[in-house]
């Protein structure tokens, strides 16, 4: 995973526990261990993601990030 955050690219080689929750109109939020906190939506289809940072002072977005299919 790669991410830029106010400005500074951050690499993760490794996996990030990360929890979220859906409801059913497709928003939700995200948070990841030791990172950002973040509202997302989801396209109804589930081929899209939106992530929208809510730290306050920390500055990130996400997406729309397409979903590719396994090959």
């Amino acid at each position: 995973m790669t991410f830029i955050i106010n400005g500074n690219i951050v690499l993760r080689t490794s996996p990030l526990s990360t929890t979220y929750t859906l409801n059913p109109d497709c928003t939700g939020t995200v948070t990841v261990l030791g990172g950002p906190h973040a509202d997302i939506f989801v396209s109804p289809n589930g081929d899209e993601l939106a992530w929208i940072n809510t730290d306050p002072g920390f500055v990130a977005t996400l997406g729309p990030d397409r979903r590719v299919a396994p090959k």
